[in-house]
């Protein structure tokens, strides 16, 4: 779950304290904030998620590390006290989106736990009350699949695939990254080394530019010694 578990650490600025008595101060000032927050939201739905919100405080906590004797989270068997953490999360992010709509931003998620999957599985179940969007970027694998989320089915999805460039893409792409459009020896170079990918064309223009490696001739642009 470290993609949570590194958020909720940043979003209850518990990070940086080093002591426990600290760590739980602050988390008790934000997350009762929190509550108090979504208590005084309009509408029917808002009392049971500040309920839910008091009765998983200590599973949130345990989720950074945070540890309470006798507490809920220290009461659970282990299978339990996972699947608890899952719906805390859930109702966490419902919490948040109760006060203004929440985006969700997800990076890398080829690399993505399993934990961290089924976290997302339940996260999206029945959302339609809430304003929640999810933006989930990733590379394709080195088969050539897609990385994907197992998402409640009738939650609505827009899937975006870049796909390798073509020359023609390629040359306007390389145009922008060096201010200029590129010679056919530097094109060729970078679209072999590349292979057409957005994010490897970014990264290799860059490093060229920053090493002096290319030079313009006149209304493009050259590699040095071309």
């Amino acid at each position: 779950l470290n993609p949570f578990t590194t958020f909720l650490s940043e979003f209850f600025e518990t990070g940086a304290i080093r002591d426990d008595d600290g760590r739980k101060a602050r988390f008790d000032e934000i997350y009762d904030g929190l509550v108090r927050l979504v208590r005084g939201t309009p509408g029917p739905g808002a009392a049971p998620i500040a309920d839910e919100l008091v009765r998983t405080k200590s599973i949130v906590g345990g989720l950074i590390g945070l540890r309470w004797p006798g507490s809920l989270y220290e009461e659970l068997e282990p299978q339990a006290r996972f699947e608890n953490s899952l719906y805390a999360i859930k109702n966490f992010f419902q919490a948040l989106s109760l006060d203004k709509p929440t985006i969700i931003v997800l990076d890398d998620m080829q690399w993505l736990d399993a934990d961290s999957r089924r976290a997302f599985e339940v996260l999206t179940r029945k959302l339609d009350n809430f304003p929640i969007m999810i933006i989930a970027a990733g590379r394709f694998h080195d088969d050539g699949s897609k990385p994907a989320l197992v998402l409640d089915p009738d939650l609505p999805v827009r899937e975006i695939a870049l796909t390798s460039f073509d020359p023609a893409t390629l040359e306007i792409y390389v145009a922008r990254q060096l201010d200029g459009r590129p010679a056919e020896d530097l094109q060729a170079f970078i679209a072999d080394k590349s292979q057409g990918n957005p994010f490897f064309i970014e990264q290799l223009c860059l490093y060229l530019r920053e090493n002096g490696l290319i030079r313009r001739d006149g209304e493009r642009v050259a590699m040095i010694g071309q």
